[in-house]
């Protein structure tokens, strides 16, 4: 089953390992759910509307448009551990990263290891510059560090 652009509705609401693949550049991003329809519908929405945890999926998704995408399920499940198996399973043997997919990760269900391309850590420094540059003049710490209270 391929789900190109918004046809969420068609996917089942169970778990499983999928892939987005771009149809343009033949990258690639697998993932694991517990609901694979919820979880398109997720991606969708941070590629839309804020950033996605993938620099280079949200910026070939802002090149090619939502039609250029595939959703494409892999394995039905809902088991937890069956789940993060196979992706992981999946990430050592694609390699989906770098040049090569969009996955951030090297480990399934984690972010113990993120693998940021040149991409990544430019677009990166370019989001802390625009957040610096959008504080206004004079703002002070708000906070103030918690000390413990004298015994």
């Amino acid at each position: 089953m391929v789900m190109h652009g918004v046809n969420e509705v068609l996917l089942p609401k169970t778990g499983g390992v999928y892939r987005i693949r771009c149809l343009e550049n033949g990258r690639i991003y697998i993932g694991s759910t517990q609901n694979l329809r919820q979880r398109w519908k997720s991606h969708q929405a941070d590629l839309r509307t804020r950033e996605h945890r993938s620099a280079s999926l949200h910026a070939d998704w802002k090149i090619y448009g939502i039609n250029a995408f595939v959703f494409e399920p892999l394995c039905l499940t809902n088991d937890k551990k069956e789940r993060i198996e196979l992706e992981q399973y999946l990430l050592d043997a694609i390699k989906p990263f770098g040049s090569d997919g969009y996955n951030t990760s090297r480990y399934a269900d984690s972010t113990r290891e993120t693998v940021r391309t040149i991409e990544d850590r430019i677009k990166f420094s370019l989001l802390q510059a625009e957040m610096a540059r959008q504080k206004p003049a004079g703002t002070k710490k708000i906070w103030k560090p918690i000390r413990k209270a004298p015994p």
